[in-house]
């Protein structure tokens, strides 16, 4: 963002926020905000790959496209990617916008208010984990409106970490009790609604977040954990209100929950979007004691089964707790990417926890 930004273009797909590198957002095939691009894998134009047999390729989707499929979500096992070449979009003007809604209502309000609404480039919403009769019911939308605009010079990006001063404790006193959810939901929603309101700004500091207030969270009895799961648009509600279940029965300490659009992506191995879906994003403090740990593990396996009793799938980077049979469920094409994988490594040169338990 930082480079391109000086000639007013714009990266069309990423993660949130932009701290990882270019190579390692591919591997694990990150999406973000602009829910029209999809995955990184998605804006990939070609890229460079060094082989464990030393050799140094270029690939494209169309000179070599089973390392393509391979390498785009394939998690750094074939080589390693050099230099990526990446379609850009212009770095034109957004303008934000702030509505409530409900899960129940959300797919049909999802379809006609952005989905079908060609302007509106960039998506993201928050759920309600205040624990109260709303609890992952009612639900804030960021959106933000391509003007079509670009700045007549050059706007440098802004620095989201000077949100911290405000994020940091408002998730730290949301972390230790109830009050402290209720407090915070109710602050963001107070603070959010004058915030985005017809708010100016270019795409490259709409899709960058602040990230320090979670990362800089260190306990030495705890953790703040990520897990993802992907829901076809019309099953959100069934889901959630598994999740709704599994979150108060096992006392989850419940920070934060985004639903982002993913669609479907079906030219990679290891694709987690099958089908156009809402991407659940759930983040939570977790006690880092082992029954506490293997606690989690039951209640993710379930939720992994519920998404995939609804023709959904879940995230891979995140803690390995799916069964075999459940990763092989999600990621069938697990058998094509471990002959790529044999093919280009036959001796394990590049290996990671992740292979060894699920292709071992």
């Amino acid at each position: 963002q930082k480079y391109i930004n000086q000639y007013n273009l714009a990266i069309k797909s990423m993660q949130s926020p932009n701290i990882f590198t270019v190579g390692g957002s591919m591997s694990v095939n990150a999406h973000g905000d602009d829910f029209r691009s999809g995955a990184v894998g998605n804006s990939v134009v070609s890229f460079h790959i060094i082989l464990a047999n030393g050799k140094k390729i270029y690939v494209t989707s169309e000179n070599n496209p089973d390392l393509w499929a391979a390498v785009i979500g394939g998690y750094g096992l074939f080589g390693v990617v050099t230099d990526v070449t990446l379609q850009l979009t212009d770095n034109v003007y957004l303008s934000s916008n702030y509505e409530k809604t409900d899960v129940n209502s959300f797919p049909a309000f999802f379809r006609e208010n952005i989905l079908n609404n060609k302007n509106i480039a960039l998506f993201y919403a928050h759920l309600n984990i205040a624990p109260n009769s709303d609890f992952l019911n009612n639900m804030y939308v960021i959106t933000y409106k391509n003007t079509h605009r670009l700045p007549k010079k050059i706007i440098s990006l802004d620095n989201p970490d000077k949100w911290n001063v405000i994020l940091t404790p408002m998730f730290n006193i949301s972390r230790h009790g109830k009050l402290g959810k209720e407090w915070r939901w109710n602050l963001e929603n107070k603070i959010f609604t004058k915030f985005y309101k017809n708010r100016l700004v270019t795409r490259n500091n709409a899709m960058e977040k602040p990230v320090r207030f979670a990362s800089d969270h260190h306990g030495k009895s705890d953790a703040d954990w990520l897990q993802e799961y992907f829901i076809p648009i019309d099953k959100l509600p069934k889901f959630i209100e598994v999740l709704n279940k599994v979150i108060l029965k096992n006392n989850v300490n419940l920070l934060n929950v985004t639903i982002r659009y993913v669609p479907a992506e079906k030219n990679i191995f290891l694709t987690y979007s099958k089908n156009d879906c809402f991407a659940v994003v759930l983040y939570f403090n977790q006690d880092l004691s082992s029954n506490k740990i293997e606690q989690a593990k039951a209640w993710t396996r379930n939720l992994i089964n519920a998404s995939l009793s609804l023709n959904g799938n879940y995230y891979l980077p995140y803690q390995p707790f799916a069964t075999i049979s459940q990763f092989q469920n999600g990621y069938p094409e697990y058998n094509r990417f471990l002959k790529i994988k044999n093919e280009y490594d036959p001796v394990g040169l590049f290996l990671n926890e992740f292979y060894l338990k699920y292709f071992h």
